[in-house]
C-alpha cells in the first residue's frame, strides 16, 4: 500500500504495538505508520491514540496514513472490553482480510526471505537461506499462528544457526504441533535460545578474542 501510494517518497514507520509503553504517542510525519499487532496495544495507549487520530491529525498538514494489522478479531476484542471502541472505529474504516497462511503457501518463501533479512539486521547475522529440508518442513506445517508464528520460527532458527544456511537441526521442535504457545511464551523461549546460543559461541571462541 505504501509503495504504490503518493506517499512512497516519505518514510514508512512500523510500530510493534506489543512493545509500546502506556505513554506512547503516534509517530508524526507525512509518510505511513503501520501499527503491527494493534490488539496488543496497552489500554491507556489505545485511548491516547484514539484521541490523536480524532484530534491533532485532522488539523495538521503532515498527517500520516495510519494502517494497522492484527491476527485477532477486533470486533470481539471490543465486545470483551479489551480494545477501545473509538480506536477500533478509527482504524476500521477500510478493512482487508487476508487468508490464513496455510491457505497461501506460495507466500512462505517470500516471507522467509523477508524475515531472514530482518533478523540479519537485528541480530547481526549473515544467514543466506534455508535448506531444502527446511523449505519442505515449512510448507508442510499447519501454521496455527499464521505469519506471526512463521516469523518467530525463523527468528529462533537465525539465533541458534551455526552456519549461514538454516537447517532442520536449527528448527528444533519449533514446528511440533503441541509447541504452539502464546506470543509471550514464545518470546520467553526465544530469549532462552538467544542466551544459550550466545553462551555456546562464547565458550567455543578462542581465548583472547571478543
Amino acid at each position: 500500500i505504501h509503495e504504490h501510494s503518493n506517499r512512497r517518497q516519505e518514510p514508512l514507520q512500523i510500530v510493534d504495538c506489543a512493545e509500546l509503553a502506556e505513554d506512547a504517542a503516534l509517530p508524526r510525519g507525512r509518510g505511513t505508520v503501520h501499527l503491527a499487532q494493534v490488539h496488543r496495544l496497552p489500554g491507556a495507549a489505545q485511548a491516547r491514540l484514539a484521541r490523536e487520530l480524532k484530534g491533532p491529525f485532522e488539523s495538521r498538514t503532515d498527517t500520516p496514513r495510519v494502517l494497522s494489522s492484527t491476527d485477532a478479531d477486533l470486533g470481539d476484542e471490543v465486545q470483551a472490553g479489551r480494545f477501545n471502541r473509538e480506536l477500533y472505529e478509527a482504524l476500521s474504516v477500510i478493512a482487508l482480510k487476508l487468508a490464513p497462511l496455510r491457505s497461501r503457501r506460495d507466500d512462505i518463501p517470500l516471507l522467509v526471505r523477508h524475515f531472514i533479512q530482518r533478523c540479519n539486521g537485528e541480530l547481526n547475522r549473515n544467514i543466506k537461506a534455508v535448506d531444502d529440508s527446511v523449505g519442505r518442513a515449512l510448507q508442510g506445517h499447519a501454521w496455527p499462528g499464521n505469519v506471526g508464528e512463521l516469523e518467530r520460527v525463523i527468528k529462533r532458527a537465525c539465533i541458534v544457526a551455526n552456519g549461514d544456511v538454516i537447517t532442520v537441526d536449527d528448527l528444533g521442535d519449533s514446528l511440533a504441533r503441541d509447541r504452539f504457545h502464546s506470543a509471550n511464551e514464545v518470546e520467553s523461549s526465544l530469549s532462552r535460545a538467544a542466551r544459550a546460543a550466545l553462551h555456546e559461541r562464547l565458550v567455543d571462541s578462542p581465548r583472547g578474542t571478543s
